[in-house]
């Protein structure tokens, strides 16, 4: 007898690297403990040599660029001087959360109230580009608008997902005015475990989390090894095929559900189905768990009519399997709902 279906996974879950880039790490690991002890320490505004290569490869001024361990431990510095942050929506939860525990004022609008939300003296987070939950994109005018909206604002960008952008697209221009937070942990995983800020006064408004907890010195010196010697850049070239392989099958498998994915690019991607509405899509969300399909729901995202599907680390026929799914569960809500 058979047993049960496997799970397809379309929430996000992360994935093993290619063996040889592993290896690869593993020996920039070796040779970095070999170099030094594990107990020395790093200037607390990150290891000279990597910043100094993360400003190159970024575009940034090196003494606006400090080491941190990802987004979220930028989040308090960057934010918490002005008077209250907007915080784009729909969006990943991760920054809400944080604002809330560190008890911080935040409200949420789209991207189009945005300009109108800004207020003298507040912060803005964005995302972008790729942004969770819809991979969708600010142009440089809209952040520019934003930056300008009212005396004293800081606008905050996530650039997290900028690894997703085609090769021959330049780096995301610097504007004055916006501070920038990214990472390496969605190319290489939610281990990777470093990241940066570029901003002014960056070290200042980062102080108390780059003296407290800032990652070790050998970690900061495996990355540095790793990102020099290319391997970063092959983990980064194979990710992003990986994604837009994926990413196309899977839209193209949803049949006429396609109608309603939302158009962007990176790996993640939403069905939005107003029509549905959150019951609808709650039902569909039930019904694929029922069928051994894992999605993430919209309400996750504050999409209340949308799920949310990550296509990174997956098989290409998981992806088309589950589009098959998603579309018979759409189709099914709607002959229940509508």
């Amino acid at each position: 007898m058979s047993g049960p279906a496997a799970s397809l996974d379309l929430r996000g879950a992360p994935g093993p690297w290619p063996e040889a880039l592993a290896r690869r790490f593993t020996t920039c690991l070796a040779e970095a403990a070999a170099d030094g002890s594990p107990a020395r320490g790093a200037p607390h505004s990150g290891n000279v040599a990597l910043r100094e290569w993360l400003a190159d490869r970024e575009q940034a001024p090196v003494d606006k660029l400090v080491i941190t361990t990802g987004v979220r431990s930028a989040v308090r510095g960057l934010v918490a001087p002005h008077c209250c942050t907007v915080l784009e929506t729909p969006t990943f939860s991760g920054v809400p959360i944080s604002l809330r525990q560190l008890g911080l004022t935040y409200r949420c609008e789209t991207w189009d109230a945005l300009p109108q939300a800004v207020h003298d003296g507040c912060a803005v987070w964005v995302t972008s580009p790729f942004r969770s939950p819809l991979g969708d994109s600010l142009t440089d005018t809209q952040l520019r608008r934003l930056a300008e909206a009212a005396p004293g604002v800081t606008v905050v960008q996530n650039l997290s997902y900028a690894w997703m952008a085609p090769p021959a697209a330049p780096p995301a221009a610097k504007l004055d005015g916006v501070a920038y937070v990214s990472g390496l942990h969605k190319i290489g995983g939610p281990g990777a475990r470093l990241g940066w800020a570029v901003a002014d006064d960056a070290y200042a408004r980062l102080a108390p989390e780059l003296r407290g907890a800032s990652p070790a010195a050998l970690w900061q010196d495996t990355w540095l090894r790793f990102l020099r010697g290319g391997g970063f850049d092959e983990l980064v070239d194979w990710r992003r095929a990986m994604v837009q392989r994926n990413r196309l099958a899977f839209v193209e498998a949803l049949g006429d559900c396609a109608k309603y994915a939302v158009e962007g690019e990176g790996p993640n991607l939403s069905i939005v189905h107003p029509a549905l509405g959150e019951t609808g899509m709650r039902y569909v969300t039930e019904e694929l768990a029922g069928r051994a399909v894992q999605v993430s729901p919209g309400g996750d995202f504050a999409l209340s009519c949308g799920i949310r599907v990550n296509v990174d680390n997956l098989p290409t026929e998981t992806c088309v399997r589950a589009a098959e799914e998603i579309e018979s569960a759409v189709v099914r809500a709607e002959g229940r709902f509508l």
